[in-house]
Protein backbone atom coordinates (compact mmCIF):
# COMPACT_ATOMS: atom_id res chain seq x y z
CA UNK A 1 0.00 0.00 0.00
CA UNK A 2 1.18 3.42 -0.68
CA UNK A 3 1.68 5.71 2.13
CA UNK A 4 -0.79 8.09 0.68
CA UNK A 5 -3.39 5.45 0.40
CA UNK A 6 -2.42 4.11 4.20
CA UNK A 7 -2.87 7.86 5.55
CA UNK A 8 -6.35 7.95 3.59
CA UNK A 9 -7.19 4.88 5.65
CA UNK A 10 -6.19 6.12 8.86
CA UNK A 11 -7.71 9.34 8.54
CA UNK A 12 -11.07 7.33 7.78
CA UNK A 13 -10.96 4.97 10.38
CA UNK A 14 -10.49 8.11 12.74
CA UNK A 15 -13.37 9.58 11.26
CA UNK A 16 -15.30 6.14 11.85
CA UNK A 17 -15.60 6.39 15.87
CA UNK A 18 -19.21 7.57 16.14
CA UNK A 19 -20.72 8.93 19.30
CA UNK A 20 -24.72 8.42 20.10
CA UNK A 21 -26.47 12.32 20.71
CA UNK A 22 -29.97 12.94 20.89
CA UNK A 23 -30.13 16.83 20.12
CA UNK A 24 -31.55 19.46 17.82
CA UNK A 25 -29.46 20.30 14.77
CA UNK A 26 -30.04 22.95 11.67
CA UNK A 27 -29.53 21.95 8.17
CA UNK A 28 -29.59 24.92 5.52
CA UNK A 29 -30.30 23.39 2.43
CA UNK A 30 -30.68 25.66 -0.62
CA UNK A 31 -30.07 28.85 2.01
CA UNK A 32 -33.21 27.61 4.27
CA UNK A 33 -33.29 27.14 7.71
CA UNK A 34 -34.33 23.16 8.40
CA UNK A 35 -34.90 21.28 11.88
CA UNK A 36 -33.45 18.40 12.45
CA UNK A 37 -32.08 15.81 14.91
CA UNK A 38 -28.66 14.91 15.42
CA UNK A 39 -28.88 10.74 16.49
CA UNK A 40 -25.22 10.18 16.09
CA UNK A 41 -21.79 12.46 15.64
CA UNK A 42 -18.54 11.51 14.17
CA UNK A 43 -15.43 13.58 13.55
CA UNK A 44 -16.07 13.08 10.29
CA UNK A 45 -20.53 13.43 9.75
CA UNK A 46 -23.72 13.09 11.15
CA UNK A 47 -26.53 10.86 11.02
CA UNK A 48 -29.72 12.81 11.28
CA UNK A 49 -33.32 12.53 11.41
CA UNK A 50 -35.38 14.50 9.57
CA UNK A 51 -39.14 14.47 8.10
CA UNK A 52 -38.12 15.63 4.16
CA UNK A 53 -34.63 14.55 3.53
CA UNK A 54 -32.06 16.24 1.15
CA UNK A 55 -30.83 13.78 -1.31
CA UNK A 56 -27.96 12.05 -1.90
CA UNK A 57 -24.82 14.57 -3.29
CA UNK A 58 -26.64 17.48 -2.31
CA UNK A 59 -24.83 20.23 -0.36
CA UNK A 60 -25.59 21.02 2.84
CA UNK A 61 -24.16 23.70 5.66
CA UNK A 62 -25.41 21.90 9.38
CA UNK A 63 -24.93 23.37 13.01
CA UNK A 64 -25.35 21.69 16.35
CA UNK A 65 -24.83 22.85 20.13
CA UNK A 66 -21.02 22.35 20.33
CA UNK A 67 -20.85 22.29 16.64
CA UNK A 68 -19.79 25.26 14.91
CA UNK A 69 -21.65 25.69 11.35
CA UNK A 70 -19.69 23.51 8.79
CA UNK A 71 -20.41 22.74 5.54
CA UNK A 72 -21.19 19.17 4.45
CA UNK A 73 -22.21 16.77 1.82
CA UNK A 74 -25.52 14.03 2.01
CA UNK A 75 -23.71 10.80 1.59
CA UNK A 76 -26.82 8.95 1.93
CA UNK A 77 -30.58 9.01 2.45
CA UNK A 78 -32.98 5.94 3.38
CA UNK A 79 -36.67 6.89 4.91
CA UNK A 80 -36.22 9.70 7.57
CA UNK A 81 -32.16 8.90 8.21
CA UNK A 82 -29.28 10.73 6.40
CA UNK A 83 -26.03 10.57 6.83
CA UNK A 84 -23.67 13.77 6.65
CA UNK A 85 -20.11 13.94 5.61
CA UNK A 86 -18.00 17.43 6.95
CA UNK A 87 -16.03 18.71 4.50
CA UNK A 88 -13.28 18.97 7.20
CA UNK A 89 -12.88 16.57 10.02
CA UNK A 90 -14.76 18.68 13.18
CA UNK A 91 -14.12 18.74 17.02
CA UNK A 92 -16.84 16.84 18.52
CA UNK A 93 -15.94 17.07 22.31
CA UNK A 94 -18.64 19.56 22.60
CA UNK A 95 -21.04 18.02 21.19
CA UNK A 96 -20.73 15.27 23.31
CA UNK A 97 -20.22 16.99 26.29
CA UNK A 98 -23.31 19.37 27.35
CA UNK A 99 -22.71 22.23 29.49
CA UNK A 100 -20.09 24.55 29.27
CA UNK A 101 -17.23 25.15 27.28
CA UNK A 102 -13.37 25.35 28.42
CA UNK A 103 -13.64 29.12 28.52
CA UNK A 104 -16.59 29.00 30.62
CA UNK A 105 -19.10 30.02 27.62
CA UNK A 106 -23.01 28.04 27.59
CA UNK A 107 -23.01 25.41 24.68
CA UNK A 108 -26.38 26.35 22.92
CA UNK A 109 -28.58 24.71 20.46
CA UNK A 110 -28.87 26.57 17.05
CA UNK A 111 -31.25 29.20 15.99
CA UNK A 112 -33.52 29.33 13.39
CA UNK A 113 -33.83 32.45 11.10
CA UNK A 114 -37.63 33.53 11.17
CA UNK A 115 -39.80 35.96 9.26
CA UNK A 116 -42.81 35.20 11.34
CA UNK A 117 -45.24 38.11 12.81
CA UNK A 118 -46.37 36.92 16.26
CA UNK A 119 -48.45 38.41 18.86
CA UNK A 120 -46.17 38.61 22.54
CA UNK A 121 -48.37 39.02 25.35
CA UNK A 122 -46.83 41.10 28.43
CA UNK A 123 -47.33 43.40 31.16
CA UNK A 124 -51.42 43.06 30.17
CA UNK A 125 -51.01 44.10 26.34
CA UNK A 126 -50.81 42.26 23.37
CA UNK A 127 -48.05 43.35 21.35
CA UNK A 128 -47.61 42.67 17.76
CA UNK A 129 -43.52 41.76 16.97
CA UNK A 130 -41.34 40.32 14.62
CA UNK A 131 -39.97 36.71 15.35
CA UNK A 132 -36.77 37.30 14.07
CA UNK A 133 -34.56 33.85 15.58
CA UNK A 134 -36.12 30.75 17.50
CA UNK A 135 -34.62 27.75 19.28
CA UNK A 136 -36.01 25.18 21.55
CA UNK A 137 -35.57 27.20 24.20
CA UNK A 138 -36.58 30.59 23.25
CA UNK A 139 -37.06 33.11 20.85
CA UNK A 140 -35.57 36.90 19.51
CA UNK A 141 -38.32 39.44 19.15
CA UNK A 142 -38.00 42.80 17.34
CA UNK A 143 -40.73 45.49 17.72
CA UNK A 144 -40.76 45.50 21.95
CA UNK A 145 -39.48 48.12 23.97
CA UNK A 146 -39.55 48.75 27.63
CA UNK A 147 -40.66 45.29 29.47
CA UNK A 148 -37.97 44.91 32.44
CA UNK A 149 -35.78 41.19 32.32
CA UNK A 150 -37.64 38.41 34.17
CA UNK A 151 -41.57 39.95 33.22
CA UNK A 152 -43.66 36.60 32.41
CA UNK A 153 -45.04 36.90 29.07
CA UNK A 154 -46.87 34.46 26.45
CA UNK A 155 -45.90 34.68 22.37
CA UNK A 156 -48.61 33.69 20.27
CA UNK A 157 -47.46 32.57 16.72
CA UNK A 158 -50.94 30.90 15.45
CA UNK A 159 -50.80 27.40 13.76
CA UNK A 160 -49.07 24.75 14.10
CA UNK A 161 -47.48 26.13 17.78
CA UNK A 162 -49.71 26.47 20.46
CA UNK A 163 -49.24 29.92 22.79
CA UNK A 164 -45.55 29.68 24.37
CA UNK A 165 -45.39 31.12 28.15
CA UNK A 166 -41.73 32.27 29.32
CA UNK A 167 -40.03 35.51 30.82
CA UNK A 168 -38.19 37.77 28.94
CA UNK A 169 -34.05 37.14 29.61
CA UNK A 170 -32.74 39.98 28.02
CA UNK A 171 -33.96 43.63 26.49
CA UNK A 172 -31.76 46.05 24.17
CA UNK A 173 -33.65 48.93 22.06
CA UNK A 174 -36.76 47.34 20.66
CA UNK A 175 -35.59 43.68 20.97
CA UNK A 176 -36.29 41.05 23.73
CA UNK A 177 -35.08 37.74 24.29
CA UNK A 178 -37.79 35.46 25.56
CA UNK A 179 -37.17 32.46 27.05
CA UNK A 180 -40.11 29.55 27.07
CA UNK A 181 -41.35 27.78 29.84
CA UNK A 182 -41.17 24.73 28.63
CA UNK A 183 -38.69 23.87 25.27
CA UNK A 184 -40.46 23.07 22.47
CA UNK A 185 -40.39 19.49 21.19
CA UNK A 186 -38.38 18.31 17.97
CA UNK A 187 -42.23 17.44 16.61
CA UNK A 188 -43.06 21.38 17.14
CA UNK A 189 -39.72 22.79 15.53
CA UNK A 190 -39.89 20.35 12.88
CA UNK A 191 -43.71 21.78 12.11
CA UNK A 192 -42.73 25.01 12.70
CA UNK A 193 -39.48 25.21 10.03
CA UNK A 194 -40.47 21.98 7.68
Amino acid sequence: MTHRLTTRLAERRATDRSRSVLTAGKLVVDGRDRFCLVRNVSPGGLMIEMPTPPRAGQRVHVETAGLDPCAATVVWSEDRLVGLEFDAIQNIDLVCRRGVADAGLIVRGPRFRSDRVAEFVVDGRCRIVEVVNISVGGAKLHGVSGVAVDTMGRLVMGKPMPPLSGSVRWAAGDEVGFRFTDSLSREAMAALLN
